[in-house]
């Protein structure tokens, strides 16, 4: 019967660590997820100077992207990646990149439109004050 009831309060106990890990993720990695499930899921990857890539992952349906890179290169303490969609009309920055390790993934801001470019640019840390990107772009990705 004890042997029983431990088992039980294992079963119970993995159920809840699997819900409590499920809604711990965060959004970037849960949105990726969505889109590379969705049927019109597309990507496109630039190589960056450093040697590694960064990649834009989105989904019309969905209205969703995010951007993942591997071995971004670390930045200055007051520095940090700012994401950008270059339109017909101007830059539109698109959010900031947290960056916490070599392989950060970057949910997307803004909804991305049908010829979109997206570039990230190197500003200082709370993104660009300008609203216009202040340096050229460290990777540039044509999405069509």
């Amino acid at each position: 019967m004890l042997a029983a009831a431990v088992a039980g309060l294992a079963v119970i106990g993995g159920g809840f660590y699997a819900v409590a890990t499920q809604f711990m993720r965060p959004g970037a990695v849960v949105a990726l997820d969505e889109i590379e499930s969705a049927t019109d899921a597309a990507s496109a990857s630039a190589d960056l100077p450093s040697g590694g890539e960064m990649t834009l992952h989105w989904s019309e349906s969905l209205g969703q992207a995010v951007m993942t890179a591997e071995d971004l290169p670390d930045l200055a303490d007051d520095e940090q990646y700012e994401m950008w969609f270059v339109r017909a009309e101007g830059p539109v920055s698109a959010g900031l990149v947290d960056h916490d390790g070599a392989h950060p993934t970057a949910l997307i801001d803004v909804e991305m439109q049908e010829g979109d470019i997206f570039a990230v640019t190197v500003e200082k840390t709370g993104g660009s004050e300008s609203g216009a990107p202040t340096s050229d772009p460290l990777v540039v990705i044509e999405t069509s």
